[in-house]
């Protein structure tokens, strides 16, 4: 396949699942991706991708991931044309065909006041634990 996503990272916020036409499912989500790039304070910067769950992938990933978790995603680009105030733009989006589960003890419970934090975008995902760090051993691979 020509146009293929994999990604790995945490869910930035909690799915908000909307109904569609014909009573489909979808939602929009970001994904925070780690960059290679480390920052001025040589701290990894992370990258917000847009993700768009459809009626496959919505109700199972709703269902066993919230904002934190940790998800592996296999998609498609696909580049959308939204107005506001009467002026287009373009936005490219990955639409996920598949979606596996990142065992949720790599990363540390929010709080309520980070999630608050994280709401207003004041909240650092350095506060994750990054589930790559430690090497796995056999008893935790999901296969």
């Amino acid at each position: 396949m020509l146009n293929s996503v994999n990604l790995v990272g945490i869910l930035a916020k909690d799915i908000d699942i909307k109904n569609g036409k014909n009573g489909s499912k979808y939602a929009y989500v970001d994904l925070a991706v780690k960059s290679r790039r480390k920052n001025e304070d040589n701290k990894y910067k992370y990258e917000y991708i847009t993700l768009r769950l459809d009626t496959k992938n919505v109700e199972f990933v709703s269902r066993h991931w919230s904002k934190g978790a940790g998800l592996s995603i296999e998609g498609h680009l696909v580049t959308k044309t939204n107005k506001y105030k009467e002026r287009s733009f373009k936005q490219t989006i990955v639409v996920v065909d598949n979606a596996d589960f990142i065992p949720s003890n790599s990363y540390k419970k929010t709080t309520e006041s980070e999630r608050s934090k994280a709401d207003n975008n004041e909240q650092s995902l350095e506060d994750f634990d990054d589930p790559f760090a430690q090497p796995l051993d056999d008893n935790q691979l999901p296969f």
